[in-house]
């Protein structure tokens, strides 16, 4: 009966394999192997034929989707652009910052995450680095080479001072409240529309 549950599971897997693929493949057997997993403890079968089957499903490697290099630069141009545009001190103000946040996110690569819970105390401009934690609250120190992100970041903070130091956190909002992810998303998206770019960008 064992090696008859086994040869089952056997041929059951070569027809996952020409049906699905590696994910698919290791969900349903994970659901599977739970369910002999009770059929065991509740004593209702004496042997659990995945304890004699070894599998290794591996699923293909794939690489994070980039933004290319030129997109990237039309971004930024169309930020600088917006800003030497502006007819209000409100709209200089949120240019500014947007100039900010995405010079610093192409910059680093920080997660959007991480970047909107950057706390002032986490920006050294003097030095010229970051501190933030990323997944598992692991402490990285990112190191600020290029010059023009050093000027947006300075002509920022001396423009939000107040907001900073209210807050406690770096990146505000116009109410005065920490960035939000989404207005990260929602910035980035703007731009990414003046450029007119079919492209997916994501912060």
């Amino acid at each position: 009966e064992e090696a008859s549950s086994k040869e089952l599971i056997c041929s059951y897997l070569e027809s996952l394999h020409s049906k699905y693929k590696p994910k698919s493949i290791k969900r349903k057997l994970a659901t599977l192997k739970a369910f002999y997993e009770y059929l065991t403890y509740e004593e209702i079968i004496e042997d659990n034929p995945f304890s004699k089957i070894h599998l290794k499903i591996k699923e293909p490697i794939i690489l994070p989707r980039i933004i290319p290099e030129k997109t990237l630069i039309k971004i930024l141009n169309a930020a600088y652009q917006t800003l030497e545009k502006c007819k209000t001190v409100y709209s200089e103000r949120c240019a500014i910052r947007d100039i900010a946040v995405l010079e610093l996110l192409f910059a680093t690569g920080l997660r959007v995450s991480e970047l909107c819970n950057l706390k002032a105390d986490d920006v050294n401009l003097s030095d010229s680095y970051i501190k933030t934690f990323g997944k598992g609250s692991k402490e990285r120190i990112i190191q600020i080479c290029t010059p023009d992100v050093l000027t947006a970041l300075k002509q920022y903070k001396k423009c939000f001072k107040a907001e900073i130091d209210n807050t406690g956190y770096f990146f505000v909002n116009r109410l005065s409240n920490r960035l939000s992810d989404q207005s990260v998303r929602f910035m980035i998206n703007k731009y990414v529309n003046q450029i007119s770019s079919n492209i997916h960008v994501t912060p």
